[in-house]
């Protein structure tokens, strides 16, 4: 199975942003589980979660990410989340998994 590493930072257009797998007390709330922060440019995803949705989260905040760094009028949140279970699927269905080592504390 292709394990890919997540990286401790992404660039998206001309911006780093930061990723970091942590519980914390923005994540608490039963169904949050990521989060993306534009101004401090970083991508958190709650820790406490099984793979699948660690994996899911990734994903929807990337797409956040880039639907506010490359679009004027972003991307509706009824959006986001049918696509990052979409793309999910298909990385999992594919054997890929992802390790957080770099990016977890």
């Amino acid at each position: 199975m292709p394990v890919i590493k997540v990286p401790p930072q992404i660039m998206v257009g001309a911006h780093p942003y930061r990723i970091v797998l942590r519980n914390s007390d923005r994540l608490t709330d039963e169904g949050v589980f990521g989060e993306v922060n534009h101004r401090t440019q970083t991508i958190e995803i709650r820790a406490d979660r099984p793979p699948s949705q660690c994996l899911v989260s990734l994903l929807h905040e990337f797409i956040h990410t880039s639907a506010n760094v490359f679009s004027k009028d972003g991307l509706e949140e009824k959006f986001i989340d049918p696509i990052a279970q979409g793309l999910g699927q298909i990385l999992s269905q594919l054997g890929i998994e992802l390790d957080w080592t770099e990016v977890k504390e």
